[in-house]
């Protein structure tokens, strides 16, 4: 998912699931795709695209392009196709099936005497500009176009500007009513031979930054800094944006996130509750974005939990106290009736149906850092800290928003909305704290995976 250019996003393919996670509501059809690994390596992120086989988008004013720049983009792989003949191969198409063909395609064209990519727009009169470039290599890539109705629309491989063309004479609307097709065109004739990782539509003509900005997090996609281990983002699910510790959700339902983004949050109410995968490694530090509506019975409701179920003595948690509405950070084991880790809390009321971005870490020298909303918080103590990984393999269960004891169920329900949870491998200083908050409060992000610190 595309988190750095949110503005103008109208079309974002999860290709899991088969849902539009840019807020726009569109419909997606399958004919015939079949769920495949991604560049990665992970399961099921990606569509496998042969002969007959297509996705179809009912049409939507969002998609409907009018007289409004745009860019389109596409992660794809394909093997060497080799036809016997030119053949087109469809990346997008949402034309008139005759003439004038109003709307737009992108597609390659091999099996002739130049391999080229071809986009092509109709605002009652047809323009079709080939760029000659062979695509079919087996090899994972990131196609861009990027269109300005009144002056140059720019082709983009990998990042790399590789032609420009005029289309500024078809400035008039691209509008139609048929359906946005992924895989087949519009006459039924030509199809796709691919897998597609992620497919993008934006109502705006991305500069050269953007481009190597948009390319880079499709490619490499990693939060800010290089020593986050997991990052949920809740954009349309509970996946593992950078590793494959997908969450499964239990009951919580999607919602808007801090920065009015649909379908972009997880609401939690009652019983509701996100399980994770179990840490094999430990985690220093942890960053949430969260806003809490009210408590539920017992002593706190959980925020993150993490417990050994099987003797009830191994727990870390971050956690509202229901007694004063302290916000808490505990792990604690219990050995021969002695209480051994770290309980610190801030004495401020968080449950106010607010966004609170909250980052909890613990260094090397045992010393506890509490950040929110970019200001650093007193924590009192009850127990000392003695070491400074608080999640790993020790835990039985792993819950957001929601915990299990021993000889009890899930319990300790929260009810609010969380925005996004991270993890670090290491412990978080106060000025990443700070400069994470304000990465929180933006929508374009311009930091990757070589300027991380």
């Amino acid at each position: 998912m595309i988190t750095t250019i949110r503005n103008g996003l109208v079309f974002e393919a999860d290709m899991t699931n088969l849902v539009d996670t840019s807020g726009q509501g569109n419909t997606i059809t399958n004919n015939g795709t079949t769920l495949t690994t991604d560049e990665k390596n992970r399961p099921t992120r990606a569509r496998n695209f042969t002969t007959n086989d297509f996705l179809s988008i009912a049409d939507n004013a969002s998609i409907d392009i009018g007289t409004s720049d745009f860019s389109l983009i596409v992660r794809f792989k394909m093997p060497n196709v080799a036809p016997s003949s030119s053949t087109n191969y469809m990346f997008f198409d949402k034309r008139l099936s005759s003439s004038p063909y109003n709307g737009y395609a992108l597609y390659y064209q091999t099996g002739g005497t130049t391999d080229s990519i071809r986009f092509q727009i109709s605002d009652g009169t047809l323009k079709d500009e080939p760029v000659t470039k062979t695509i079919d290599d087996g090899e994972w890539h990131t196609l861009i176009i990027s269109c300005d109705r009144n002056g140059d629309t720019n082709y983009y491989y990998d990042s790399e500007l590789i032609g420009t063309k005029d289309f500024s004479a078809r400035s008039g609307s691209l509008d139609n009513s048929q359906p946005l097709l992924i895989g087949k065109d519009t006459f039924g004739g030509s199809f796709l031979e691919a897998d597609i990782s992620g497919q993008f539509i934006i109502k705006t003509a991305l500069s050269n930054e953007e481009v190597k900005i948009v390319t880079n997090e499709i490619t490499n996609y990693k939060p800010l800094f290089k020593d986050c281990v997991a990052y949920y983002d809740f954009r349309g699910d509970a996946k593992d944006c950078v590793g494959q510790n997908d969450g499964t959700v239990s009951g919580a339902t999607l919602t808007t996130d801090h920065l009015g983004n649909a379908n972009q949050a997880y609401s939690f109410l009652n019983n509701d509750y996100i399980s994770l995968p179990t840490k094999s490694s430990g985690v220093s530090g942890v960053e949430i974005m969260v806003k809490i509506d009210s408590l539920n019975s017992g002593g706190r409701n959980m925020i993150v939990a993490s417990s050994d179920t099987s003797y009830n003595d191994v727990y870390f948690c971050v956690s509202i106290n229901t007694s004063n509405n302290y916000l808490e950070f505990i792990k604690l084991t219990y050995s021969g009736g002695v209480q051994v880790g770290f309980s610190y809390y801030v004495e401020q009321n968080y449950v106010d149906s607010n966004w609170h971005h909250i980052v909890f870490s613990i260094d090397e020298n045992n010393n506890p850092l509490c950040v929110v909303d970019g200001a650093e918080k007193t924590l009192t103590t009850s127990v000392s800290a003695v070491t400074n990984e608080f999640l790993s393999s020790t835990y039985d269960t792993y819950f957001l928003m929601a915990t299990q004891r021993r000889d009890s169920g899930v319990d300790y329900f929260l009810d609010g909305d969380m925005s996004f949870y991270k993890e670090y491998s290491e412990s978080i200083s106060l000025d990443k704290a700070k400069e994470l908050y304000n990465q929180s409060q933006r929508k374009y992000i311009y930091k990757f995976n070589e300027e991380a610190q």
